[in-house]
């Protein structure tokens, strides 16, 4: 765990998401996202080697499996809420 100097801090901001959530949707908000020289500090040949190579055929994928899984166990939970709440 990285320990804070008193004056420091960290700031979470929300740099933006998919559209929808499917494949073409994740795959272009990546490459839009990744492309920026504000967010990927490497030379713009590099940045897109890896992007288009490494990151771009295999992230979306991913990603969509694990915000499937967040969203079934959240709507599972939700149900039983209600038939709790029902009982």
């Amino acid at each position: 765990m990285v320990e804070l100097q008193k004056n420091e801090g960290v700031l979470l901001i929300n740099l933006g998401s998919p559209k929808e959530l499917s494949k073409k949707s994740v795959r272009q908000y990546l490459r839009v996202f990744l492309s920026d020289d504000n967010v990927v500090d490497l030379p713009k040949f590099l940045q897109q080697f890896i992007l288009r190579l490494f990151i771009l055929p295999f992230r979306p994928k991913n990603t969509l499996e694990v915000k499937n899984q967040v969203l079934r166990k959240h709507y599972i939970n939700s149900k039983k809420m209600k038939l709790i709440k029902s009982m």
